[in-house]
């Protein structure tokens, strides 16, 4: 069942920081969403009309405008609650005990994305220091593209963490 109860607001300073990074990377997801729009409504239009496809925009898409819409709107998804959860177990247990074995699963997806952050930050680090670029036709540079994935997740962990230890 697709619950979206999420939405707890305790005014403290990670909600406040969360609220603020949120609004910051919508703003950013919402650009991307209309460049992405544009850019690919005026590659068709080129690419089908006059035979002359828009270089770059699949890949740019692709390499960093689908990253900023995935991974900078992942805190305010999971705040709002428009993950999916899958309740059929949980749902048939006591109301304390539910509670618990929420909080615990989110304890558990904290642990799995401080990883992921972990990971991906030194995979950025690395494209930073080696100067890794795209092999295609642009050669743009890859490393902002692999630091988004840490910055997004990080907000997400910051949920995770007010959502398992606030009250209910």
């Amino acid at each position: 069942a697709c619950q979206r109860r999420m939405v707890r607001r305790d005014g403290g300073r990670c909600d406040r920081a969360g609220t603020a990074a949120e609004r910051v990377f919508m703003g950013v997801c919402i650009a991307a969403t209309i460049v992405i729009m544009v850019a690919v409504s005026m590659d068709a239009i080129f690419r089908y009309g006059f035979n002359m496809p828009i270089a770059g925009v699949y890949e740019i898409t692709e390499d960093y405008l689908m990253v900023v819409l995935i991974f900078l709107s992942l805190g305010h998804a999971y705040r709002s609650g428009w993950f999916i959860r899958v309740t059929v177990i949980s749902d048939l247990l006591p109301a304390k005990l539910r509670d618990a074995d929420e909080r615990l699963c989110r304890l558990l997806a904290l642990v799995v994305c401080v990883l992921i952050v972990i990971g991906s930050t030194e995979v950025a680090v690395k494209a930073f220091e080696m100067g890794e670029f795209s092999s295609n036709l642009l050669h743009y540079p890859l490393a902002p593209a692999y630091a988004l994935v840490p910055l997004g997740t990080s907000v997400l962990c910051l949920r995770l963490l007010q959502f398992s230890f606030s009250p209910r």
